[in-house]
């Protein structure tokens, strides 16, 4: 397998993993991060999560290995998902959000404080 197929199949592993939390967040009506804004609701998590998956899909099957995976596959495959694994667990602490998932991103915060749909406090919370 060339360098190609290891890139792909690395890539194809942290799709698959990265799509999970996205999906089961957007299913679960939580505001979760994606890489169109700091907290995204809960509709644009499970279109992420669903792109993730796609692009693994593709990735494997666009290579035709999927019918005869190798034991380099397999383990490139492994280790993409594992270092997605790794990186949400050492930066897993700002991506839930515990304010009230609503479609224009405004929101209670935990203690108690309004937030605008642009993520901002108000200038009554502010002071």
């Amino acid at each position: 397998m060339g360098i190609i197929g290891v890139v792909l199949f690395a890539i194809a592993g942290f799709a698959l993993t990265n799509g999970m939390p996205h999906f089961v967040a957007g299913l679960g009506g939580r505001v979760f991060r994606t890489p169109f804004g700091r907290y995204s609701s809960p509709c644009t998590n499970v279109a992420w999560g669903m792109t993730n998956f796609v692009i693994a899909i593709g990735l494997l099957f666009g290579r035709s290995a999927v019918a005869d995976p190798t034991t380099g596959d397999i383990v490139w495959f492994v280790v993409g998902a594992l270092l997605c694994i790794l990186s949400f667990a050492f930066g897993a602490k700002g991506f839930f959000d515990d304010r009230d998932a609503r479609p224009d991103g405004s929101g209670t915060d935990p203690d108690g404080s309004r937030r605008a749909p642009d993520g901002s406090r108000g200038a009554a919370d502010s002071a």
